[in-house]
Order: C-alpha cells, then structure tokens, then sequence
C-alpha cells in the first residue's frame, strides 16, 4: 500500500515516492509496472493519471492500472 500523509499531500511527495518507485522497478528489469486501486479513490486515480499510469480493466470495486517504463 502507499499513502501520504494528508499533512504532506499537494507538497509532492507522492510524485517523488512513483518517480523513485519506477527508477528503481527499472533497475530491477521491469519493462510494465501494475496497480491495483479502489474505484472509489478518485484522488488516487487522478494522482497516478496525472504521473502516466492507465487503467487497464475497472470494476465496480476495483481499477487495474499500468505504465510501460522500459
């Protein structure tokens, strides 16, 4: 799970903790990363369009997203 504390959101902690996140899935030897979201979080999904993520399948419940980086 990530979360940012709501004292630190809108200070861009949560596009530094993505951008280490894939840096280092990269360096690993990943080519696609994948995320697992509930629908009901807009302020998630809007925060990881925003950085590039997509969403691959929705469900009332859930929303599948992913970013090619390799």
């Amino acid at each position: 799970m990530i979360a940012v504390h709501p004292d630190y959101r809108g200070k861009g902690v949560f596009e530094l903790l993505m951008k280490n996140f894939e840096e280092e899935s990269k360096k690993r030897g990943a080519a696609k990363i994948t995320l697992s979201v509930k629908a009901s979080n807009g302020r998630a999904v809007a925060a990881y369009r925003k950085t590039g993520w997509e969403i691959a399948s929705q469900t009332k419940k859930d929303i599948d997203m992913f970013k090619v980086i390799g």
